[in-house]
């Protein structure tokens, strides 16, 4: 009697308003979590750790990646890029998130490109 093999295949995870993004869905990895925010606008991000540090792979609606780690925050969660240049900032609090620009030519100032999002 032949034994059937159990396969896995990717899943495909489809983000607000179109914006689809393929995920190998093995060993329970975690997809992406999609935000929809004010304006109509969207990001999604995956969740994971960069070697033993806690990191958001942000994906920008139009595709656009970055890459994000840990940093302190006064409350819930905060991941940057550790450098004094310009990069992007997601804050996440409960099912809300806000995502800013951070501007190495401008001291540091950070403004909102995403804001008032929520979980979808």
């Amino acid at each position: 009697m032949k034994s059937a093999a159990l396969l896995a295949l990717p899943t495909l995870v489809v983000a607000p308003a179109g914006c689809q993004m393929q995920q190998d869905r093995v060993g329970g990895e975690p997809g992406p979590a999609s935000f929809v925010c004010d304006g109509g606008n969207y990001f999604a991000v995956n969740f994971g750790m960069e070697g033993e540090t806690p990191s958001a792979t942000l994906t920008m609606a139009d595709g656009e990646t970055f890459l994000l780690l840990a940093e302190p925050a006064a409350s819930g969660a905060r991941y940057g890029w550790p450098s004094d240049g310009t990069n992007h900032v997601l804050l996440t609090q409960g099912q809300q998130a806000t995502v800013l620009l951070k501007d190495g030519t401008l001291g540091g100032v950070e403004t909102p490109v995403y804001s008032n999002c929520r979980l979808q």
